[in-house]
């Protein structure tokens, strides 16, 4: 059971956020970064990226540039 600080968040729930809102502003792609208490990211869910164009991108963000710099 999540304390106070903690919420869970089935993870098919998560998959459908940024899904939903890319459809919401009719964007072609968007992403979800899901940051822990230390401001690195545990989860970055993306929706409309193919599987080769992830992978073409390299490395996932950790939370050390913008990502961090908006969780601060």
């Amino acid at each position: 059971m999540p304390n106070d600080k903690e919420l869970f968040i089935p993870g098919d729930v998560l998959e459908s956020i940024p899904h939903l809102a890319r459809q919401l502003v009719d964007a072609e792609y968007s992403a979800l970064a899901i940051m822990g208490d230390d401001g690195r990211v545990l989860k970055f869910i993306t929706s409309g990226i193919s599987d080769e164009a992830r992978k073409a991108i390299g490395d996932l963000p950790v939370g050390k540039g913008l990502l961090g710099a908006l969780h601060a």
